[in-house]
């Protein structure tokens, strides 16, 4: 995972799975640098992005929700991020 394969879809393809379920959860909003941590938050968030289009494009269905309202180290968002997701999900579901 981390840099190099944060959306591990290559072990998947090497079991020889089916049908692959690649869910992106890069689409999140760089924020104004006030420090920096901030800045180097940024820079991850930029290389995740990169790494993450590579990869979901050998997947056959993919689940991107956008996060961009949410603060990536806010942990107290969960259940709403989860809640994104679902609705997200259900909607690529039933394409």
């Amino acid at each position: 995972g981390g840099i190099v394969e944060n959306i591990p879809i290559s072990p998947l393809k090497d079991f020889g799975c089916g049908i692959i379920v690649g869910v992106d959860l890069t689409h999140v909003k760089n924020i104004q640098p006030k420090n920096m941590i901030d800045v180097l938050m940024n820079t991850h968030n930029i290389t995740q992005k990169n790494a993450a289009q590579f990869q979901v494009d050998h997947a056959d269905i993919v689940i991107a929700p956008d996060l961009s309202s949410f603060n990536i180290v806010d942990t107290g968002q969960i259940p709403s991020l989860i809640e994104v997701g679902y609705k997200h999900a259900k909607m690529i579901i039933s394409k």
